[in-house]
């Protein structure tokens, strides 16, 4: 059977991205980093080029792939910028484009222990967190050498 899927839906903000910064690209997907979410300066989305809901509209090959990048990418983050905990998010909900987010956590976020969307506790600006923030800035360079040379092989 022949997928007669759009490759690209025009009212889908994933598929007419704007100011985005792309760590790597290939055919099939796109890492980008956040940098627009208030305390949170390990935010990144992996999100698939063709617009599709679902990891299940993906072949094999295609899900073993896309979960081979988030596991590259969370080795990464990791590993450059040393978080607490990483959370691993696809929903889909309100951008029924197939992303995934990847996100880098400390106690000292405004959300943490909850999720990034969960009430605020504290603020983004504290000493610690910007500690946080601008260690994360100042590795963001090599771990996007890093990541494209981890994923290019």
């Amino acid at each position: 059977m022949t997928d007669t899927r759009p490759l690209e839906a025009p009212d889908c903000p994933l598929c007419h991205p704007a100011g985005e910064d792309v760590l790597w690209q290939d055919e099939r997907l796109r890492v980008i980093h956040v940098g627009t979410e208030a305390g949170q300066p390990a935010y990144f989305r992996v999100i698939w080029q063709q617009h599709l809901p679902e990891m299940t509209d993906l072949s094999d090959a295609d899900r073993l792939y896309l979960w081979r990048v988030l596991s590259v990418l969370e080795d990464g983050v990791r590993l450059h910028f040393r978080p607490a905990k990483v959370n691993l998010a696809s929903f889909g909900n309100q951008v029924p484009h197939l992303h995934w987010h990847i996100i880098g956590r400390w106690p000292s976020d405004p959300q943490f222990p909850g999720s990034v969307w969960s009430p605020v506790l504290r603020p983004a600006d504290s000493e610690e967190h910007r500690a946080v923030a601008e260690r994360v800035s100042a590795a963001l360079p090599a771990f996007r050498s890093w990541l494209a040379g981890a994923l290019s092989a």
